[in-house]
């Protein structure tokens, strides 16, 4: 129905998760005795898969909100 509100609520999930990642990656990130070398290419990789997700997420809210 075209009448009713936009349900937000999958989009107030998904940035949630978002914000808490980047919070987890903030943390590790800021502290030398956690920032292995493996850990700095995971952290890489998610950083990376977290802003493509990000990309993703607000361009379907500007299709589709």
């Amino acid at each position: 129905m075209k009448d009713r509100p936009a349900d937000i609520d999958d989009m107030r999930i998904v940035h949630s998760a978002l914000r808490r990642d980047l919070e987890r990656v903030r943390i590790v990130a800021s502290d030398p005795e956690l920032l292995t070398e493996s850990r700095r290419q995971a952290i890489g990789e998610h950083v990376v898969w977290l802003t493509h997700t990000l990309h993703r997420h607000h361009h379907g809210e500007d299709e589709h909100v």
